[in-house]
């Protein structure tokens, strides 16, 4: 499946889960597509230069059904499950997109941060600070610097699958990352870079304080984000 038959079946999935936003169960929109992308940042550098790797892709929900429908039991005078499923998923398959192959962002996020973004991108920030200071040293693609990775990223059981890895040297750094998968509105900006920060707390408990405010200003970003769409859209 090409990246826009993938797009096509999310859009078609997620406006008949709003049509049909009662049922118990939604289905799931996060088709996978194959995609060639060049590796060359210095970590992972072909000797020959920059070379191509078909990678298998798909999008991830910026949250969880599941999430969703916590936080519309926890606070229904806050949230109600039709529009926060419509802020969340309708039109946001480019939003978050990883590799496929086990085990994948989409589930190590889930099962360390609860999906939580902000903390899951200073976890990518902090792999490619890593990966940067390692090639600058001499040690590109060797056992210190894959040891480094996992001490600091808690995420490194992901990004350590060679097919990841390669994926995530497609970009040459953090601020790469970032505009390339327009993620611009998740992170802050610095002179001419971008870094991640924490919205809340660092609690990931979904009826905890630090989630819910963390929660609130998810909510505010893609409340934002969808009118700066409309805006460029007259």
């Amino acid at each position: 499946m090409t990246i826009d038959d993938a797009r096509i079946e999310y859009n078609k999935v997620v406006r008949d889960n709003l049509r049909n936003i009662s049922a118990v169960t939604l289905k799931k929109p996060d088709f996978s597509y194959t995609e060639y992308v060049a590796v060359e940042h210095s970590f992972l550098y072909a000797e020959d230069g920059v070379y191509e790797m078909e990678i298998s892709l798909a999008p991830d929900a910026i949250c969880g059904d599941k999430t969703i429908d916590k936080m519309v039991s926890l606070y229904p005078d806050e949230y109600e499950r039709k529009s926060l499923y419509k802020l969340i998923r309708d039109d946001r398959f480019d939003c978050l997109i990883w590799p496929t192959y086990a085990t994948s962002i989409n589930q190590m996020r889930y099962a360390v941060y609860r999906d939580r973004v902000d903390l899951t991108l200073m976890d990518v920030e902090r792999f490619y600070n890593i990966i940067e200071d390692e090639a600058k040293l001499g040690n590109a693609f060797s056992e210190a610097a894959f040891d480094r990775i996992e001490k600091e990223c808690k995420l490194s059981k992901a990004y350590l699958n060679f097919h990841t890895l390669a994926w995530m040297c497609s970009f040459k750094n953090f601020t790469d990352f970032v505009e390339k998968r327009g993620l611009q509105k998740f992170v802050e900006r610095k002179g001419k870079k971008y870094h991640a920060t924490m919205w809340a707390g660092d609690g990931i408990k979904i009826d905890s304080e630090d989630y819910k405010k963390y929660f609130e200003v998810l909510v505010e970003k893609l409340e934002e984000d969808d009118k700066n769409m409309k805006g460029k859209a007259c």
